[in-house]
């Protein structure tokens, strides 16, 4: 017969599938009017990287916090992320247009494609923990890929074959919906929570200079860690 057991893992995959789920709502909600999206997504970080590192955060108390800190600096995030979007999907549609498309052209789309992913793929979870100014965060971004590039590499095909999944048929897109959003944050949040971990046990900055000790004695990314 079949107990459960409020210790055990499942048990404990079960919980975080609800926190999950609960912070997708919340992403949600707080993305509706679309130009705060950046400003979700940086909170969102913000409570993922707590989570990442073992604590058991109140879960809107803590993303409204870091979304009213947000707002403004997350925002134009977000702002600089769609544009970059944008102007990536124009210039692939000119790249692959033409019936014999030229190969220089090609190869500028992804050398630009690649320092897109790299300014805003860690921007988000610096944005969440270190007080930056955005400027500092994409160039800082762009440090951690390549000063890491093995888990860079590997967290994008960890996201591109989340987002492979979360679209293989209508019952894996209604799931995506419910959950995907913030398992993509998720994944990008323990990537970047193990790589500040290592510069700040290291007592400096690997990807970037060395920046002056917080409060709270952690080494930040050319900034000071938030609390």
């Amino acid at each position: 017969m079949f107990k459960y057991n409020a210790d055990s893992k499942f048990a404990a995959f079960i919980g975080r599938l609800a926190d999950v789920f609960f912070l997708n709502l919340l992403w949600l909600a707080f993305s509706l009017p679309l130009v705060t999206i950046g400003a979700s997504t940086v909170a969102a970080f913000g409570v993922c990287l707590k989570l990442a590192e073992g604590e058991d955060p109140p879960l809107a108390r803590s993303f409204l916090k870091a979304f009213r800190e947000s707002l403004g600096q997350g925002s134009l995030l977000w702002l600089l992320s769609a544009a970059a979007i944008y102007a990536l999907y124009i210039d692939w549609q000119l790249a692959l247009g033409p019936d014999d498309p030229p190969v220089l052209l090609i190869i500028a789309s992804l050398v630009t494609t690649v320092l897109a992913f790299c300014a805003l793929v860690y921007a988000y979870p610096i944005s969440a923990r270190y007080r930056n100014g955005l400027r500092k965060n994409l160039a800082n971004s762009v440090r951690l890929c390549f000063r890491f590039p093995g888990r860079t590499f590997l967290l994008l095909l960890l996201l591109v074959f989340e987002a492979a999944i979360f679209s293989w048929n209508e019952t894996m897109i209604l799931f995506g919906i419910a959950v995907g959003p913030m398992i993509l944050i998720y994944t990008v949040g323990l990537t970047a929570r193990r790589i500040f971990a290592d510069i700040e046990r290291a007592g400096g900055t690997a990807a970037a200079d060395r920046a002056a000790a917080p409060p709270d004695g952690k080494e930040a990314i050319d900034g000071q860690a938030r609390g």
